[in-house]
């Protein structure tokens, strides 16, 4: 009896622990969304001069022509895309428990877009923020990107085991 419930506790905190991860990372996006206005500006503009400065230090070539408010707005666009990137990715290992693969995987989709949606309602009320659909499309886009990452990822290990199981059946057969 003691082993069931070590193992249902086991199982519990197994199903538990991706779920913090992805409120963990809700809470980071949430802190950069409430930022005011001037402070994400000051950030992404810090962090653009810094990525401008070592492009024109590393290759200069490279940033001919491009200015700093455009390597802004990329870098802006960038970090939604990377931060629903990865929550795609913890969603989706969050929900393998519960649903089918492909089921997992449209819902961690849906859930990042339904909170895109959400967090850029609320930097409506952020003094000195907007709300973007553009940003919800970038950020669905990162989320959906992540997701199917993973998901050929996945398709290529099952490929891969399949393909050494009868490699391996191949070899065990006697020959005739």
């Amino acid at each position: 009896m003691k082993t069931l419930k070590k193992c249902l506790r086991h199982d519990a905190t197994q199903k538990a622990a991706p779920w913090l991860m992805v409120l963990a990372w809700m809470v980071l996006i949430h802190s950069f969304s409430r930022a005011p206005g001037e402070e994400s500006a000051a950030l992404s503009g810090d962090v653009a001069f810094f990525v401008y400065r070592a492009l024109d230090t590393i290759a200069p070539r490279l940033i001919e022509g491009l200015h700093i408010q455009t390597l802004h707005a990329f870098l802006r666009s960038a970090a939604h895309f990377t931060l629903y990137f990865f929550l795609g990715i913890w969603l989706l290992d969050a929900m393998r428990p519960f649903f089918p693969y492909t089921m997992a995987s449209v819902n961690a989709v849906l859930v990042a877009f339904i909170y895109a949606i959400f967090d850029e309602m609320y930097q409506y009320f952020v003094p000195n923020r907007v709300m973007s659909v553009y940003d919800i499309y970038i950020d669905t886009a990162g989320a959906l990107t992540g997701v199917l990452l993973i998901g050929g990822l996945v398709k290529l290990r099952e490929y891969r085991e399949k393909r050494e199981e009868k490699n391996q059946s191949e070899q065990n057969e006697p020959t005739q």
